[in-house]
């Protein structure tokens, strides 16, 4: 936290005595380690006058914030220089989220786009140094990962609407604003460097960004006075970034879309649900009257007025859970300029520039378990365990097991500058012109790879648990579900032999460009009903170009010829991973599988506890 400043001017030696016992009495509350005067300094000033003592606090944070507010229209709260740098943000988006009033959504960890007031980033708008900023989001949410907060000036929320504020946002307007070199007054050269290491990076072998990382910030501030008395100012600003946000998640795809089922789940009905004994998915179908809950008929019976199947048992029927280890990248470099130039007192001509480039890469691991709806006669229904409303904690059955990689990549580029003069005509009148360009580009990629279990293994070789094996999961106490797989090693890479397939997308690849002129004036009228007239006109130009997304998708491969099985065999052995990615996750688990045997001690049907135990 930047500390205060608390000056006390010249004036005589009793004054002086008064005020220092105050003074000093200030600086015990606030640090121990305030500057005091040495015993010499002092009995110079007892015998004259007191140039100036300074006394450092830790009040500087409120009181710039307070001057913020004090100075605006609107209501406001924003973060001067130096409070920006009292704080470990990485980004312009983790110095906002500090801020009363704004919440930040988050990727990999950090703040990407800012909400005010909980209304959402894109019901917002953004101004860099006054100016409107582009995005590459498809409406006006603005991704503030990309800019470092070392390079920042100033950052302000308004609240409220303005009629300086043109087009405004319907939750608040964000402003960025970066240094004036002769506005700040002295000269500066800064080298900051900072390194990160990461304990679950470091757990992965070979990982995209190494076991640790790095952000280092240069800048550097100068002013120079010049014949016949002008000004020039000079502001340079660059960041280099390199970090990583490793993660680890479950994914599950229910109940969402054709994934929300509702089975069967009581031993009266054998035709349908878990009881079924004519076939092993019958959980996918869905008779008249079913919609998509899987036999369990929602339409109401006339006579009763309550539904068809009321009264009977059923439980919710996951369709997928997978298991992801991401490994990530998260590379930034900025650069930042500004050129101040005063000709005399009445002029002032200010040239700034802005660019940075974000890349996010991330290399996903999925182990999936892909058919968790499916019903296997004989298993499933005698070992379901669910609650009262159908949520199941325990389940076994036959399903396809998949191992999947996917590469992904998030390039953003952000450019913009301008021009702006400002011109004092006489004590009453102030002009000034604006003129600017921003752009923003954002390409997304990714490359996905899948493969599943099969019959055979690559070298055309019978499995032991075949294309579906048995597996059994079971969240009980812990909510953390903990499976056991029959007769399948899912680090053994030549079991993954089927149903190979490739896909490319392009998900985003979108460009976002505004050129904009802009006059204003200030006129004083000194009258009794109104004391100025501010006025102004814009003018810009917003182009957005949205290509849309793009998807190639490979025919799947199996084992139907002998070209298909070689060209698996070959992806198989040029693609996998031979070392495990992350050291210790197994900890001492044997890598191959466990069998499991499992004991009904009571009838497991929703709406009635179950008592089923596993063994």
């Amino acid at each position: 936290m930047k500390n205060s400043i608390f000056v006390l001017h010249r004036g005589p030696v009793a004054k002086w005595r008064h005020w220092a016992g105050l003074t000093a009495g200030i600086a015990a509350q606030c640090l121990a380690g305030g500057a005091f005067a040495q015993e010499d300094e002092v009995e110079d000033a007892e015998q004259g006058s007191l140039e100036e003592v300074v006394v450092t606090g830790t009040r500087q944070a409120i009181q710039s914030s307070i001057a913020i507010k004090r100075d605006s229209v609107t209501i406001t709260d924003g973060l001067s220089a130096a409070d920006i740098g009292d704080l470990p943000a990485l980004s312009i988006g983790e110095a906002l989220e500090t801020i009363t009033g704004a919440a930040s959504h988050r990727e990999n960890g950090g703040a990407t786009e800012i909400s005010i007031r909980g209304l959402g980033p894109f019901l917002g708008a953004t101004l860099f140094n006054g100016r409107d900023a582009t995005n590459g989001s498809g409406d006006r949410s603005v991704n503030f990962s990309q800019f470092p907060s070392e390079l920042m000036s100033r950052l302000v929320i308004h609240k409220t609407q303005n009629a300086s504020l043109v087009e405004g946002g319907v939750s608040g307007v964000i402003e960025l604003s970066t240094l004036r070199p002769r506005d700040y007054g002295r000269q500066r050269l800064q080298f900051d460097l900072k390194g990160n290491a990461n304990p679950n990076q470091r757990d992965l072998n070979d990982s995209s960004e190494g076991d640790f990382g790095h952000r280092a910030t240069f800048s550097y501030v100068d002013q120079f006075d010049l014949e016949g008395g002008s000004r020039f100012g000079i502001s340079l600003g660059f960041q280099d970034s390199a970090i990583s946000q490793p993660e680890s998640e479950v994914r599950s795809s229910s109940p969402t879309g054709s994934s929300r089922w509702a089975c069967f789940n009581d031993p009266s009905v054998t035709d349908e649900g878990y009881y079924a004994t004519n076939t092993d998915d019958d959980c996918e179908d869905s008779p008249a009257g079913s919609g998509s809950n899987g036999g369990y008929d929602t339409s109401i019976d006339p006579e009763t007025g309550l539904a068809v199947s009321d009264g009977l048992a059923w439980a919710w029927a996951p369709s997928s859970r997978g298991y992801r280890q991401n490994d990530t990248a998260d590379t930034r470099e900025a650069y930042f300029a500004a050129l101040q130039f005063t000709p005399n007192d009445d002029v002032d001509i200010n040239l700034d520039m802005q660019f940075s480039e974000r890349v996010q890469a991330e290399r996903r691991h999925d182990l999936n378990f892909a058919n968790a709806r499916r019903n296997t006669r004989g298993v499933t229904a005698d070992t379901l365990v669910t609650s009262n409303s159908g949520s199941l904690f325990a389940w076994e059955g036959a399903t396809a097991i998949e191992s999947n990689s996917e590469i992904y990549s998030r390039t953003e580029d952000y450019t913009g500058g301008g021009l702006a003069i400002d011109w004092t005509v006489n004590d009453r009148l102030t002009v000034s012109a604006d003129a600017s360009f921003s752009e923003t580009e954002r390409i997304e990629r990714q490359i996905q790879l899948r493969t599943q279990s099969d019959n055979d293994d690559i070298f055309n070789e019978d499995t032991v648990a075949g294309y579906r094996p048995i597996v059994a999961w079971d969240r009980r106490p812990s909510g953390i579900h903990q499976y056991v797989i029959q007769d399948f090693d899912v680090t053994d890479h030549t079991l993954f032999s089927d149903e190979y397939r490739v896909r490319i997308d392009s998900d985003v690849d979108r460009t976002n460009t505004i050129s904009a002129l802009r006059g204003d004036f200030a006129l004083e009228l000194n009258g009794d009903s109104f004391s100025s007239l501010e006025g102004g006109i814009r003018i810009a130009d917003n182009e957005y170009l949205n290509l849309g997304g793009t998807r190639r998708t490979s025919p799947n491969l199996d084992d139907s010829s002998e070209n298909e099985r070689a060209a698996i065999l070959a992806m198989n052995q040029l693609c996998r991973n031979e070392n495990f990615p992350e050291s210790g996750l197994r900890g001492r688990w044997s890598p191959r599988s466990i069998p499991i045997r499992a004991t009904s001690s009571a009838q497991a049907t929703p709406g009635r506890p179950s008592t089923h135990s596993a063994s």
